[in-house]
C-alpha cells in the first residue's frame, strides 16, 4: 500500500470514530436531560445513604438555570387556587377530586421563557409542605431540607 492509501485509510478511520464519538455524545446528553427528572429525589436519596440528615439544595443546581421561579404547591390546594394563585394550568397534574391529595405534594418551576415544569413528590418521602405554603421563589435560592422520621422536610429557615 503506498503513502496515499495509507493516508486515505487513515483518514477514513479517523473519520469514522469521530462520527462515533458525536453520537455518543449527543445520546449522552439527551439522557442528561431526561434524567433530570426527579433530580431532587434522587439528590436527596443519595445524601440520606451517606448518613446526612441535613442539606440546603438549589434547584437550579438540580434541573438547570432555565427554570428560574418556583413554587411548592401543598395537599389541599385546589385547581382552581393553583391556577389563582400561580397563573399555571393545572391539567398536567392530573388531580383527582380537583384537589392535591394528602400523601402528595408538587414542586413547580418556571422557566424564563414561560415553559412550566411539575415535580410530584411523595409525601411519605419527601414533604415540601411541612412549613405550610411558601409562595414563590427564585430556584437559585438554597431550600434547606431536614431528614425526620425517614422523610425529607424543608426546614424552617426557607
Amino acid at each position: 500500500m503506498n503513502k496515499l492509501a495509507r493516508g486515505l485509510f487513515a483518514a477514513i478511520i479517523v473519520a469514522f470514530l469521530v462520527v462515533i464519538i458525536a453520537m455518543i455524545a449527543m445520546a449522552h446528553g439527551r439522557s442528561g436531560t431526561t434524567n433530570k427528572e426527579g433530580a431532587l429525589e434522587s439528590t436527596l436519596h443519595k445524601i440520606g445513604s451517606s448518613n446526612v440528615h441535613v442539606t440546603a439544595l438549589s434547584l437550579s443546581d438540580l434541573y438547570g438555570p432555565e427554570w428560574v421561579a418556583g413554587a411548592m404547591i401543598c395537599p389541599g390546594a385546589t385547581e382552581q387556587s393553583i391556577a389563582q394563585n400561580y397563573g399555571i394550568d393545572t391539567t398536567d397534574l392530573h388531580l383527582n377530586g380537583g384537589q392535591v391529595p394528602e400523601d402528595v405534594n408538587y414542586i413547580v418551576m418556571a422557566s424564563g421563557d414561560g415553559d412550566i415544569r411539575f415535580e410530584q413528590l411523595n409525601r411519605n418521602e419527601i414533604d415540601v409542605c411541612s412549613v405550610g405554603p411558601q409562595g414563590g421563589f427564585e430556584t437559585s435560592s438554597l431550600i434547606p431540607f431536614i431528614k425526620q422520621d425517614g422523610v425529607w422536610k424543608v426546614g424552617t429557615g426557607h
